[in-house]
């Protein structure tokens, strides 16, 4: 049978199935249903159904090759036409008696669930990645595959549209025939479908997951954690278990994460000689949910200071940014906490029980900074937006630790001993006079006066 002949009698059969369904849509649209009459263009239209099928079957194999995605649209969207008004007919001619309410109310939710328009199903290319695999084939399975309405040659196309880079390079050479679907479906599997290369491939991604070296790194901390947590998941549904690779993950990870956070890990562990792998997951998200729950306390947002570019105090002069409303609630609200004589009457900066010495052996001993006196970081990786020591006006360092301030009060105590000595000279007969020269400390500047 030649491809004209073939053309005009399925262009005979799309003109009575489109009379039919004209006819069938009045008849639906009518008060009173002829359920005879229904009936027969329900018959009469499953039967052009087939007929159809078989004809597109056959202008397949004669139509060039060039217009086989053209051709296989245009009769896919014909054939979704017949199918929703035999779907329109079936419901109508649902027995309208039930049983009891509770049934009733069953049939009503389904006829309405087929009036809700859901998105549109889309499958990604896939590319040659096992681990892309699965999510792949279950899509394209569930939508073509297995989609009786479709020829092999129809599903063929797809799936040769649905491929790229090394999988398309696979089939490729195939010719566009029912045969050779069936192959390439097996070839795609034990290529990029195996167990243990899928398996493989994830323990690459482990492997290969970049390390955290700061904890402050907050976004680089999640992204480690959720790699991390993918894989091991899908490991877990391809039924190998964690336990099976735990003696060699755990230290691969352990390398992975700053020196801070192994350390408490091993404090938590104690004296346990075997962790398990859930265990050191549980721990990393623990650590990173609560950096998250700080910074939006403190910050009001999610990311780590450290990813902040640092502003610079230009001209002297601190200068005040402006927040997001969350933020400036959540930080106005300032809690007295003395972090050295763990006091709540007083700020850190106005404690007096301990010297400059002590205070700094304990921001050393707690891993506290000596810019912003908060823990896990160093006044050289600080970025905390503080005002500039009220004393010099510098900006690394905390006032408490100013030495200017530490020659004022050697000065001082310098000065008090001068007098203390003049005292007591009165006591004598001869009365000694003496001079001193004192740096005076003012808003801006030292001045050295006699």
């Amino acid at each position: 049978m030649d491809i004209e002949k073939s053309l005009r009698k399925r262009n005979t059969i799309r003109t009575l199935v489109t009379n039919i369904v004209q006819e069938a849509e009045e008849l639906l649209n009518n008060s009173e249903l002829d359920i005879d009459l229904i009936e027969e263009l329900l018959g009469k239209l499953k039967q052009k159904e087939c007929q159809l099928k078989e004809i597109n079957d056959q202008v397949e194999k004669l139509i060039d090759v060039s217009s086989i995605e053209t051709e296989i649209l245009d009769s896919e969207e014909f054939n979704d036409k017949i199918s929703k008004c035999i779907r329109k007919i079936n419901r109508k001619l649902k027995p309208n008696i039930v049983k009891n309410p509770e049934s009733q109310r069953e049939i009503e939710a389904k006829d309405r669930g087929f009036n809700v328009k859901l998105p549109k199903l889309t499958i990604e290319k896939f590319t040659g990645n096992p681990q892309e695999w699965t999510e792949f084939w279950n899509s394209f399975e569930t939508t073509i595959h297995e989609n009786n309405v479709l020829s092999k040659v129809e599903k063929f196309s797809y799936l040769k549209m649905y491929l790229s880079g090394k999988a398309l390079n696979v089939v490729s050479g195939f010719e566009l025939s029912s045969e050779n679907y069936d192959n390439c479906i097996k070839i795609l599997k034990d290529r990029f479908g195996r167990k243990d290369v899928i398996v493989s491939s994830y323990m690459n991604k482990i492997i290969n997951i970049e390390p955290v070296k700061n904890s402050s790194n907050l976004n680089a901390l999640r992204r480690f954690y959720d790699d991390l947590i993918t894989s091991v998941r899908n490991l877990d549904a391809m039924s190998v278990t964690s336990g099976s690779y735990s003696c060699m993950l755990i230290p691969m990870v352990i390398k992975k994460i700053p020196y801070n956070m192994v350390l408490e890990f091993n404090r938590k562990k104690g004296s346990k000689s075997e962790v398990e792998v859930s265990e050191l997951l549980d721990y990393i998200k623990s650590e990173v949910e609560c950096m998250e729950s700080s910074n939006l306390i403190i910050n009001g947002n999610l990311s780590e200071l450290a990813s902040s570019p640092r502003k610079s105090f230009e001209s002297k002069k601190y200068v005040h940014t402006k927040r997001p409303v969350a933020a400036t609630l959540a930080t106005n609200v300032k809690v007295r906490y003395c972090c050295f004589c763990k006091n709540d009457a007083h700020d850190s900066v106005n404690c007096n029980e301990f010297s400059n010495e002590q205070k700094r052996n304990k921001l050393r001993d707690d891993r506290r900074c000596y810019r912003c006196l908060k823990k896990f970081h160093t006044s050289s990786t600080c970025r905390s937006k503080i005002a500039p020591c009220s004393v010099c006006k510098n900006n690394s360092h905390n006032k408490i630790f100013c030495k200017s301030v530490n020659e004022k009060v050697e000065v001082s105590e310098e000065g008090n001993l001068a007098t203390a000595m003049s005292v007591s000279s009165l006591n004598s007969s001869n009365v000694l006079l003496q001079t001193c020269t004192v740096s005076v400390l003012g808003e801006s500047s030292i001045q050295i006066v006699n």
